[in-house]
């Protein structure tokens, strides 16, 4: 930074550079962050509608899975036919 507080311009490629790549979030949940969570959630091993506990047999906004999880339309194939307490675990 220059005196006046201003980017200078190596400053300001540096800070382009980070902005195009952008790096993955690592998300980890406490352990009494998971016991909370299935504690508040539940276990559901098939798709169901958040908002109404109502199972579901096609992706609708609000499809949730496993302990909370949200599915997005392009992973309805994949937990259409329900999961596992594995898969379920390793969701979240």
């Amino acid at each position: 930074m220059d005196d006046d507080g201003k980017l200078g311009n190596q400053e300001f490629h540096l800070l382009n550079e980070v902005a195009t790549e952008p790096r993955p979030l690592a998300h980890r949940l406490s352990a009494s962050g998971r016991k909370w969570l299935k504690a508040i959630e539940g276990l559901r091993l098939m798709p169901y509608d958040d908002g109404t506990g109502q199972p579901v047999e096609e992706w609708r906004r609000g499809a949730t899975i496993g302990y909370g999880h949200l599915i997005l339309p392009a992973e309805w194939e994949r937990f259409r036919n329900g999961i596992d307490q594995q898969w379920a675990e390793s969701l979240l």
